[in-house]
């Protein structure tokens, strides 16, 4: 009997869930299109940079339309005004902004001389350094943690924004070129090589933390980002830039409200999205509101580096970055087969066969000896890179 009713629960079940449609919330198909203000200045940059938008509808993919002609300053509470001119479509920044620590100023956005938004009051606040980043490894998974502490106690509310970058390797080295110039074959020059290149990419997660319920100031070890631990990221060199924040408690509370809404939406089961507007108001209350928040202060950076050396060996090995080359696999090409050709096939390198001279070239797919195609990386190596 017992048995009879289990199997009987799990097909209700089965039937209740599957009837479970994707959730499409109202705001979904509003038309409004509210001004979006990426309002988040760090003065530790050396420009100083708001972005303006146009909201979508979350049911629509097109790219956010840019507002270009806004005038955009910032006022101190002493008076004291930054303008920031427009240096791009939709962006406007300056450089030469200062504020000292606890000092207030607010964002004024004025549009087509009609449309005003000014910000509530926000205070300067200087994040306290990074004390480490760390990484740890379970076997599944590589993780990174960031620990900090502010030893007045004046932080509490901390946000991390994240940059890897990944050193990566084709499958072929190739060591020569056809040199158009010269019109002959010949050693690839350093700044020609293509068999190393550096991949960065920005992370847009929301990572926040807050210590105000512990007795002191201090974040130890939390976690910021993982990578699988056979990732191709990790198969030479990986890098993972840190940048610290220290905000405050009405801003942490529009990152958490953001964080749900953009992480758990789907069914009625998950939470449901709300408006959040942040901090950046309508003088005219007839006009659309505001989306954004600003806020300004000095973040403190740090990097970690971790070589392959330094991990340990996943079961069954890393990744390859592009699976689809096999390293066995190459093309010989007559010395003077390629001659007569147009020279568009990479070289991996010669072959001689007992000869005093080369009498063939190896060759392979094109992306599967410029790392460049691969992941879109750069064979630039960047200048902070170890």
């Amino acid at each position: 009997m017992i048995r009879t009713l289990s199997i009987l629960l799990c097909f209700v079940l089965y039937v209740a869930l599957s009837c479970v449609d994707p959730f499409n919330p109202p705001q979904a198909e509003s038309t409004t299109q509210y001004l979006v203000v990426d309002g988040i200045v760090d003065l530790a940059d050396p420009e100083s940079r708001i972005r303006l938008s146009r909201s979508m509808p979350l049911n629509q993919r097109e790219a956010p339309v840019p507002v270009s002609g806004a005038e955009v300053r910032i006022e101190l509470e002493d008076g004291t005004l930054f303008f920031l001119p427009e240096v791009a479509f939709g962006e406007y920044s300056a450089t030469g902004v200062t504020l000292n620590d606890g000092q207030t100023c607010k964002l004024n956005i004025l549009i087509n001389s009609v449309e005003q938004y000014v910000s509530d009051p926000v205070t300067f606040r200087e994040s306290p350094p990074i004390d480490s980043i760390t990484w740890s490894s379970d076997g599944r998974e590589v993780s990174f943690e960031v620990t900090t502490h502010d030893g007045e106690g004046d932080s509490r509310y901390y946000r991390w924004k994240t940059v890897e970058t990944t050193m990566y390797n084709s499958t072929h080295n190739s060591v020569l070129i056809w040199d158009p110039v010269l019109e002959q074959v010949r050693n690839r020059l350093p700044e020609e090589w293509i068999y190393y290149c550096w991949k960065t990419t920005p992370f847009s997660d929301i990572d926040i933390f807050s210590t105000k319920g512990l007795a002191e100031d201090k974040v130890i070890k939390h976690r910021i980002f993982s990578i699988p631990a056979n990732s191709w990221k990790l198969g030479v060199k990986y890098s993972l830039q840190v940048k610290q924040f220290v905000i405050d408690q009405d801003e942490f509370n529009f990152w958490t409200e953001l964080r749900k809404n953009t992480e758990s939406i789907g069914t009625i089961f998950d939470p449901q999205p709300t408006q959040v507007t942040g901090n950046i108001n309508s003088i005219d209350p007839d006009m659309p509101k505001a989306l954004g928040y600003f806020s300004i202060g000095r973040s403190a950076e740090d990097r970690i580096f971790v070589s392959v050396t330094e991990l340990p060996h996943p079961d069954g090995g890393y990744e390859r970055a592009l699976p689809i080359c096999d390293p066995f696999d190459v093309d010989t090409i007559f010395v003077s087969d390629y001659l007569a050709s147009d020279k568009s096939m990479l070289i991996i390198n010669g072959v001689t066969l007992g000869a005093p001279f080369i009498i063939a070239y190896l060759s392979a797919p094109t992306y599967c000896i410029d790392c460049r195609i691969i992941h879109g990386g750069t064979n630039r190596r960047p200048e902070f890179w170890e």
